[in-house]
């Protein structure tokens, strides 16, 4: 008995105290919707070739790229037009060279570089 008007005179203080029970604020407001993640104008892939490195600077949205030579970026040659699209690079390297593959995932077409110029792989047949 005791206890039960210890809880009544405890919960009729709180509410005497703190009227109604409401919401934090921050749960009151409306839940915003996230942005759309703004697109990448540059990106940039790099790896370790021996004891150097080799990087491609590109862009994602054009497929146009860069390789580092000499402490400044030198423009990739193509051997045929390059469409938009939503391209990666690939790097893959051993203790002497390294490998580079560009790819887009819209048209799924890839192009392999080669001497500083990027040959198109052909489609499966």
């Amino acid at each position: 008995m005791r206890r039960a008007l210890l809880v009544c005179l405890l919960g009729g203080c709180c509410l005497a105290v703190g009227g109604t029970v409401e919401r934090p604020q921050a749960l009151a407001q409306p839940v915003q919707p996230v942005p759309a993640a703004i697109p990448k104008n540059f990106d940039i892939r790099l790896v370790r070739v021996g004891i150097n490195y080799q990087g491609i600077r590109f862009k994602p949205a054009t497929g146009e790229t860069w390789q580092i030579g000499d402490g400044r970026w030198e423009r990739l040659g193509e051997t045929g037009p390059v469409p938009p699209g939503d391209y990666d690079i690939i790097l893959v390297a051993n203790d002497e060279d390294f490998s580079a593959l560009r790819f887009d995932y819209r048209s799924g077409t890839a192009w392999q570089l080669r001497n500083r110029k990027w040959v198109k792989i052909e489609e499966p047949r």
